[in-house]
């Protein structure tokens, strides 16, 4: 079994530290080498050829989102893990779109960290939910917009079925299969969703139904929503075929 090359950056001794002695426990892992400062990053790169960069934000002599969009342009094999404890919105746009495969904070579990780094080395998005919750409010309905003064009550029961399912995160497909009906009938229920509220993108509809309360979704389903829609400029669409993983 190949086990996945991980190139440790970050300024604090005992971070590094503790993430080497988290990783070394794991038989398909291997850290290859730690840098403390952004000088560092890129001849440790060339040297060690990692999978994955766990990369602090905060490491000396280093601008993170520019560091990033050029290790992801000139290492394409490369992966960039943000693993830090900054959840500046600006900085986690930014981040997201220089290149980085995934947002994870320091106040993570063991195990979602693991994850996350395994997530990343199969080139698979993988977000905090404190971060994925950012990205929703951002691609969201704004205060004051027709969605945000509409209720639920110009919706069908089974409109209502299917915003719910929307809000825990699920696809067309998904829901289709749930409610034993067609993926046309799904569209057709979500455009009719969309005209009575005037929502606009699946994004919206998944805050539009967290907002509503008896609808609200699941912190799996903002994960996964937020990860679609985290890369694009617009924050309003990724491209489809992206294969996004979540923890439970």
């Amino acid at each position: 079994m190949r086990r996945i090359r991980i190139l440790i950056a970050d300024g604090h001794p005992l971070a590094r530290m503790g993430i080497n002695t988290l990783l070394s426990n794991e038989p398909d892992l291997e850290v290859v080498g730690e840098v403390a400062h952004g000088a560092e990053v890129e001849l440790a790169i060339a040297r060690l050829a990692p999978d994955v960069l766990l990369l602090e934000v905060n490491v000396p002599g280093l601008d993170a989102a520019t560091v990033t969009r050029h290790l992801t342009g000139r290492y394409p094999e490369l992966e960039v893990l943000i693993l830090t404890g900054c959840d500046e919105e600006r900085l986690i746009l930014d981040l997201l779109r220089a290149g980085a495969t995934g947002y994870a904070l320091k106040e993570e579990s063991p195990e979602n960290l693991l994850f996350a780094i395994r997530a990343a080395a199969r080139g698979q998005t993988w977000l905090s939910s404190r971060v994925a919750r950012i990205l929703v409010r951002k691609a969201a309905v704004v205060p004051g917009s027709p969605a945000a003064s509409r209720g639920l009550s110009g919706l069908t029961a089974r409109e209502r079925e299917v915003l719910a399912l929307v809000g825990q995160g699920l696809s067309n497909k998904e829901i289709a299969e749930a409610l034993f009906i067609s993926s046309g009938t799904v569209r057709s229920h979500m455009n009719h969703i969309y005209g009575k509220t005037g929502l606009r993108t699946r994004a919206q509809a998944v805050r539009y139904a967290m907002e509503q309360g008896p609808v609200s979704g699941s912190e799996q389903g903002v994960r996964r929503v937020a990860a679609k829609y985290a890369r694009d400029s617009s924050i309003v669409r990724l491209v489809e075929e992206a294969e996004i993983f979540l923890d439970t």
